[in-house]
């Protein structure tokens, strides 16, 4: 075997322990989201729920509109090697600190706006949270995006799994101690982001940290950055899941009972989602650093594999078993969400595809192409939310969110179809599949004890 072969057979091995490595901790995320989940739920009400959905959510999405697309531009930039780690880490105290500014000036207003329905105690409860949240979820999103461009997928799974686990530990001293209120949960949830932003610190290369501790205003990094982040921020600020357009009408429009509801069921949904947003994540740097278009395409096509039959399976359970596990986990007032969950379980199945196939396409440098399949399910789901919400209501959100997620897949899949990637191989796993997927984790085991 070439050198050249035995750096490509370590690549490989090394990208299945990221794939195995990720499978677990996403495992892993489930399991404390499904506590901390089960914990609100049964603690607050369905209504005290609702209003904790609002309390999070605004900020949220607020938070999530100002990175602008950055984030995606330092993976993309950090792993086709155009810019240095350490000279995008010495952006983040800058961007950060411009990027909350903005948001606490825009925000503030608007939340007190939106949720002007709701209690005087409610609305405070969520302009703290936006002010503690900001800063927190920027820098933490910036650290986990330098690291998964350089490989460090350790790093950011360490940070996906301590963020949710946090969270849950404290909601379960929280209920011990008796102290059960929306603020509260909230507070906990903001300072499980503050926790994991000083363990990620400590983990994450002596590179970026040094970059990270060395702020500095680089215009010619920064306008690099732009020219990346403004042609995937579009396709970032997905309706349904950035903006997250189906909870916030759902909790402006139809009471803290159905938002209480709908929540529950999203977040089953989410189970099934979570496989593409894991496997995308791996799969956006391994494909930007693929020396040949074919192997780009590959590793593409093995990601959208792997998440066809991961999500599927979630999928079926949920589709099957709806209505006794939400009874069981969260409670007999929970059992009127199942028809959500059997609706959203399908939607989700389309939306983790969409999530994976938008990541390899990225790491193509197809930019655009993500971005243009993303504003077709935009087109499509808010048509459908006009239509269907007035009709059927929260079952009409449901069905709106899963008709979105749908036509954004298909736009996708027509475009990997104009580079040569066939829907048929994409979306079919095979018996070779699972044989190369063997032998592969063989080699990679083998090389770890090593």
């Amino acid at each position: 075997m070439s050198a050249e072969e035995r750096r490509a057979s370590r690549r490989g091995d090394g990208a299945v322990r990221h794939v195995i490595q990720s499978i677990f901790v996403t495992g892993g995320v489930i399991l404390v989201g499904l506590v901390s989940g089960v914990i609100a739920a049964r603690a607050l009400g369905v209504d005290g729920r609702g209003e904790l959905a609002a309390v999070i959510l605004w900020p949220a999405v607020l938070t999530s509109l100002a990175e602008l697309g950055l984030p995606t531009a330092f993976t993309y930039l950090s792993a086709s090697r155009a810019r240095t780690s350490r000279e995008l880490a010495s952006s983040i105290v800058p961007l950060t600190i411009v990027q909350s500014l903005a948001i606490y000036v825009v925000g503030t207003p608007v939340v007190l706006l939106v949720l002007g329905g709701y209690s005087t105690s409610v609305q405070q409860t969520a302009v703290g949270f936006l002010l503690a949240y900001a800063p927190l979820y920027l820098s933490v999103r910036y650290l986990m995006a330098l690291n998964q461009g350089t490989g460090r997928i350790g790093v950011v799974n360490f940070a996906r799994l301590i963020i949710p686990s946090l969270y849950a530990a404290m909601l379960l001293g929280l209920l011990v101690a008796s102290i059960v209120s929306v603020a509260a949960f909230a507070a906990a949830y903001a300072v499980s982001w503050l926790v994991a932003l000083g363990g990620l610190l400590c983990v994450t290369s002596h590179e970026i940290r040094g970059g990270a501790f060395a702020p500095r205003i680089d215009l010619a990094t920064k306008r690099k950055a732009w020219s990346v982040g403004y042609r995937t921020y579009l396709g970032s600020l997905a309706p349904i899941d950035t903006l997250q357009l189906d909870v916030l009408l759902t909790t402006s429009f139809l009471g803290a009972t159905a938002a209480g509801l709908y929540y529950v069921a999203t977040s089953v949904g989410l189970l099934v989602r979570v496989w593409g947003t894991t496997l995308g994540a791996l799969s956006l740097p391994r494909v930007a650093a693929a020396a040949a278009i074919d192997k780009a395409q590959e590793w593409t096509t093995l990601f959208v594999r792997v998440t066809v039959v991961c999500s599927g399976a979630v999928a079926l359970l949920a589709l099957v078993f709806a209505r006794p596990l939400l009874t069981l986990v969260y409670g007999g007032d929970y059992a009127a969400a199942s028809l959500l969950v059997r609706i959203l379980a399908v939607g989700m199945f389309a939306a983790s595809l969409r999530y994976v196939l938008g990541d390899g396409l990225r790491g193509l440098g197809q930019h655009a192409a993500a971005t243009r399949a993303e504003m077709v399910g935009w087109l499509v789901g808010g048509l459908a939310l006009a239509v269907f919400l007035p009709l059927w209501g929260v079952t009409g959100v449901a069905l709106a969110v899963s008709v979105s997620y749908g036509a954004t897949l298909v736009a996708m899949l027509q475009f990997c179809r104009k580079l040569g990637m066939r829907s048929s191989r994409l979306l079919a796993p095979t018996r070779a599949d699972l044989a190369k997927a063997r032998e592969m984790v063989v080699s990679a085991l083998r090389n770890s004890d090593r």
